[in-house]
This record gives C-alpha cells, structure tokens and sequence, in this order.
C-alpha cells in the first residue's frame, strides 16, 4: 500500500512539490476504500460486499459504547476460546452472539447464544432408580457461560423404551444453576433416560 501523509498539501506547497504524495493519498485512500466495498466505479459504489472484523482489541474485551449504540466486533476468548461476533447494546455486557460448544458429559450436549442474547442449552441424562437427580449446567456442559437468572425453564423429553412404557419424568425443581429430575420408577427399577432443553438469559 503507498504511503499515506495526512498533511499534504500544506499551505504555501507548490503543486509540483506535493503533486507525487497527494497522488499517493488517493492510492492509499481507493485501496483502503476497496477492502470489503464494491470499486469506486462500480455502479452501487459504497456497498459491501462482505465484512470482516479483524480480532481485537489487544486486551481481548469488548469495546464500550454509549447508550442507545450497537456494536459488533470480533473477540477471541471464553467462554468459547475462538473468533466469535460479540454483540453490544449501549452500555450493557457484550456478549458473543456466535458463540456455541458441543460437549460435556454426554457427547451431545451443547449450548449456544442466539443473536437475541438468549442462551439454550441441552443434553441427556439419566434419572435414579427412584430418587431425584440433579443436573447441574456447569458440569454437564463444556465451558457454560451460565444463566444470569432464574428465568430458564427445562423441559424434559423420556427417551423410550427404557423404564418401561409407563414410566415418566417430571421437573422437581429448578433455579439458574440446576434443576431436579424425579422418576416414577419404584427403588431397584431401571433408570430412565431423558434428554433436556432450556433456553434462559
């Protein structure tokens, strides 16, 4: 890329004095101007044709921006530890709208953003032979950024045929952190297998 120099011309230059670096500007300016835009010629000049956000900044947090601001940008840290598009609404917490994992105790368990914000996360689990079961996120899920509240509302799903035909699952209990499976199987009957979905802030 030419050299860009920003104090070109100077008052009193002679054009044959600055002719070659004003030159330069614009050569700077037009390639500048081409990274991710359609040419200055192109008929709809100064769309894109695609983004790209660079990662940053350099101490890998979020930029701040004012009330009533959005912003985009590209961090590179947990809770996923790779390049995600972190969103930021004003002067609320970024959070990375790109963001997933797929992993834990059970090969498919997983979690993920939505660009809303919301968090969903699911997996599969077994219950006791009737007694309760508690399913705690952080440790069924890799790298769980957690629900901030108490707004995140499992909802179970028997896998059959195991436990028998008539047997169920039900939610004892919940908060942000955890919630509790009961199983209508008697002490000593076969465990059932169910798998579970939430979705929360």
């Amino acid at each position: 890329m030419p050299t860009y120099s920003p104090n070109i011309p100077l008052p009193g230059d002679l054009p044959s004095q600055s002719q070659d670096q004003i030159l330069q500007n614009f050569q700077t300016a037009n390639t500048a101007f081409a990274q991710d835009h359609l040419a200055y010629n192109n008929p709809a000049q100064g769309q894109h044709k695609q983004v790209t956000f660079p990662v940053g900044p350099v101490t890998g947090q979020p930029f701040t921006y004012l009330a009533g601001q959005i912003g985009l940008q590209n961090l590179d840290q947990a809770p996923t530890g790779r390049p995600d598009i972190w969103l930021s609404r004003g002067t609320t917490a970024a959070f990375p709208m790109t963001g997933f994992m797929v992993g834990g105790t059970n090969a498919g368990n997983g979690w993920t953003y939505l660009p809303s914000g919301l968090l969903m996360a699911w997996g599969r689990s077994t219950t006791g032979a009737g007694t309760n079961v508690v399913i705690t996120y952080a440790a069924e899920l890799t790298n769980f950024p957690g629900f901030a509240t108490v707004n995140a509302f499992p909802l179970l799903t028997r896998i059959a045929p195991i436990g028998g035909t008539s047997n169920f699952v039900t939610l004892a209990a919940y908060n942000q952190t955890t919630f509790t499976v009961a199983s209508s199987l008697a002490t000593g009957g076969t465990n059932i297998q169910f798998t579970w979905f939430v979705i929360g802030l």
